[in-house]
C-alpha cells in the first residue's frame, strides 16, 4: 500500500511487521481492506487446442488437410537442444523438427536432422493459420516417437513413418569435409 495511506490502514485494523517490512492484517477478508489487496494475477497464455480452432488433433488428418499435393518434409522430435537458422532461436529437445532421410544399403535408413524448425515450412507458404501450425507441431511433438521421422506423402495417400539412427546434420558436414581432406 502506498505510504501516504498507512494511517487510513491503521485506523481499519492493519498491522506493520517491521522484519517483514510488510502490513498484515489478523483477520482475514476485512472488507475495508479491499482497496489494498492485489488483483487476481492474469491467467497464462496457453497455446490453441485443436478443439478451440475445431480440427481433428489426429497427425495424419492435420497433414493430410495442409499438403497441398506436394510431401511435406519430414518431421522429427529432435533428440537435443539445437538452433534454428531460419529464426535465430533457441529449441529444446523434443520439438518438431525438419529432418531428411538417407536410405542405406541392408541397415536402417539414416535420419539426419536440419537446423530449421518444421513449423516454417508451413508458415513460409503462407496459407496455413499460426493456430494450426501450432497444433501440427503440438502434435508432432506428442506422438512421433524418439528416432522416427513422418511425414504426409499425397503420391501414397498415407503418413510414412521411418526409423533409424538420428544424426545431426553437422556430423554429416564434418565426414564430408574430413573424407575430402583425406583425399588430397
Amino acid at each position: 500500500m502506498p505510504y501516504r495511506t498507512k494511517k487510513l490502514a491503521k485506523a481499519v485494523g492493519a498491522r506493520w511487521d517491521p522484519h517483514a517490512r510488510r502490513w498484515y492484517v489478523l483477520r482475514p477478508g476485512m472488507s475495508a481492506l479491499d482497496q489494498w489487496v492485489p488483483p487476481p494475477a492474469p491467467k497464462p497464455w496457453t497455446p490453441p487446442t485443436a478443439e478451440e480452432i475445431g480440427v481433428s488433433d489426429d497427425l495424419e488428418d492435420l497433414l493430410r488437410n495442409v499438403t497441398r499435393g506436394e510431401p511435406l518434409p519430414w518431421a522429427i522430435r529432435a533428440p537435443w537442444g539445437w538452433f534454428c537458422h531460419r529464426c535465430d532461436s533457441t529449441c529444446c529437445a523434443g520439438q518438431a523438427q525438419i529432418a531428411t532421410v538417407t536410405p542405406r544399403l541392408w541397415r536402417k535408413p539414416l535420419i539426419v536432422a536440419q537446423p530449421e524448425e518444421w513449423r516454417h515450412h508451413l508458415a513460409t507458404r503462407g496459407d496455413t493459420d499460426w493456430r494450426r501450425i501450432r497444433v501440427i507441431t503440438d502434435t508432432i511433438t506428442r506422438d512421433v516417437p524418439p528416432g522416427t521421422a513422418a511425414r504426409w506423402n499425397p503420391a501414397m495417400g498415407r503418413l510414412e513413418t521411418v526409423t533409424g539412427p538420428v544424426v545431426d546434420w553437422r556430423d554429416i558436414r564434418d565426414r564430408e569435409q574430413a573424407g575430402m581432406s583425406r583425399r588430397r
